[in-house]
């Protein structure tokens, strides 16, 4: 597994993992929004004020985390990926050089 800086062009890989990992594991929400609202978002709000860290596996984006100062807005593992560590190397990566009092998930 490599944990890497996201590149902008990656934003609608990114997009599609969010809204299938939030779609495995919690059925029950609404879905709200296209898919290409999704990848607008990722697009203009997720990469204009977050540092986008991916965690690849075999070549494939396979997870994301976005963080802010003091922050940690998403952090998501593309379903089939689960329960490999992928979501603990990105929290270390994203949480490297920040301090945090609190941590709210889903």
């Amino acid at each position: 597994m490599l944990v890497r800086a996201a590149r902008r062009d990656e934003s609608d890989a990114i997009a599609a993992l969010m809204r299938a990992s939030r779609v495995a594991a919690m059925p029950y929400l609404p879905v709200l929004h296209t898919p290409d609202e999704d990848r607008s978002f990722v697009r203009d709000h997720v990469f204009a004020g977050c540092d986008v860290r991916v965690a690849e596996v075999d070549e494939a984006i396979a997870g994301f985390i976005a963080t802010r100062p003091g922050w940690i807005d998403h952090l998501y593992v593309r379903p089939g990926a689960w329960r490999r560590g992928i979501g603990s190397a990105l929290l270390l990566a994203g949480l490297r050089d920040q301090r945090f009092a609190q941590l709210w998930t889903f």
